[in-house]
């Protein structure tokens, strides 16, 4: 009895391994450790309030933070004073383009939209929280999975995959990943 138990809890782990290297494998190379590197040709500003630092800037705004890339016309990036971490990047512009290579076969993902938020996923405080990227306005997302065209999409790249849109829309979604 006592080794089938183990036999158990031994394939159980096993699975476990399995599942998770493999969504690691596809997962997008971004984490929200990844230095984020910014410039503008505008007007900058920065300020701190309560916790938060918050960073401002204008005219040909380029984010990038691992192999993520934003462009926009606007942007704001918010910090946590104590703890230096990221909280949230919102992009705006005429449009706001959107790049970041996914997993390890360097397939893109891509999009466009009046407006561009990241934000981690609400409720999770691991080391690997899921970044939710938010695209609002005559939004465009097109990924390994997916090509769409809404007025919103909330996509979570790590994943490749859209969580959530709002239409109208049209578009196509893989219906499974190899």
């Amino acid at each position: 009895m006592q080794t089938q138990a183990f036999s158990l809890v031994a394939l159980s782990f096993y699975l476990f391994q399995i599942s998770w290297t493999s969504t690691h494998l596809y997962a997008a190379e971004i984490s929200i450790n990844d230095k984020v590197i910014w410039s503008a040709n505008g007007k900058s500003s920065m300020k701190i309030i309560g916790d938060s630092r918050i960073i401002e800037m204008e005219d040909n705004v380029e984010i990038s933070q691992g192999t993520m890339k934003v462009k926009g016309d606007f942007a704001v990036i918010e910090y946590l004073v104590s703890t230096g971490e990221l909280q949230k990047i919102l992009v705006e512009g005429q449009p706001v383009h959107y790049q970041q290579r996914i997993g390890l076969s360097n397939d893109l993902a891509s999009g466009t939209s009046a407006s561009l938020s990241i934000d981690k996923e609400t409720g999770d405080t691991s080391t690997n929280a899921i970044s939710l990227i938010t695209l609002v306005g005559n939004a465009t997302l097109q990924s390994p999975s997916a090509n769409m065209q809404c007025a919103a999409i909330i996509y979570a790249a790590e994943l490749d995959l859209i969580r959530e849109a709002e239409g109208p829309c049209k578009g196509e979604l893989e219906s499974s990943k190899e």
